[in-house]
């Protein structure tokens, strides 16, 4: 059951990320079920989501390579805070696997890993994207934010670091949210 909830959950950030560039949404939306996947596989589970995922999108044409590091980094904070939530559970760090699912997560665990993993991928993400194009995001609809954000600044990279934060907490938290509910879904099926 969780190698198919895997394949479903690379279908998804795949077709979120093509969806958004499609529909001029400015998001990312490439991993909309990472997050899931880290809190019912893990660490490794959840890397493994991102990196699939992210070179799928990359040998589409959709992403660059390096923001596979800030995807990564989404399944590693996500990892990290169901850790937090794991400990304060049981008491003990003990187990690194969350495979059981014994742990009800509540929905703060899932927004928590989505605003940590928003920042992580901010600061990443921006410092890739002024690294592969300076002064912009790479993406124009991003752009358009930042453009809007240098007339009330005067400053461009501020202006573009803000509205890749931005875009990231909105993004984040979409997939926190939308995490949890696949994740009680996929706990019920598992349990019935």
């Amino acid at each position: 059951m969780k190698y198919l909830f895997f394949i479903f959950a690379l279908i998804v950030n795949c077709g979120g990320c093509v969806l958004a560039g499609n529909i001029a949404l400015p998001l990312y939306m490439d991993s909309l079920l990472t997050i899931a996947v880290t809190a019912i596989g893990g660490l490794w589970w959840g890397i493994a989501c991102a990196v699939i995922s992210n070179m799928t999108l990359h040998f589409t044409g959709y992403t660059m390579w390096p923001f596979t590091f800030c995807h990564v980094a989404t399944a590693v904070f996500a990892w990290l805070t169901f850790l937090y939530y794991k400990k304060k559970s049981h008491g003990s760090l003990q187990a690194q696997n969350f495979a059981n699912n014994l742990i009800d997560f509540p929905i703060d665990a899932f927004l928590w890993a989505g605003v940590w993993s928003a920042f992580s991928n901010g600061l990443l993400g921006n410092i890739i994207s002024s690294m592969l194009f300076p002064f912009e995001s790479g993406i124009a609809k991003v752009d358009n934010i930042a453009q809007a954000i240098y007339l009330v600044t005067n400053n461009l990279t501020l202006a573009t670091y803000i509205s890749g934060t931005l875009t990231n907490i909105t993004d984040k938290l979409i997939s926190g949210f939308l995490s949890f509910f696949v994740w009680r879904v996929y706990k019920k099926i598992i349990s019935a």
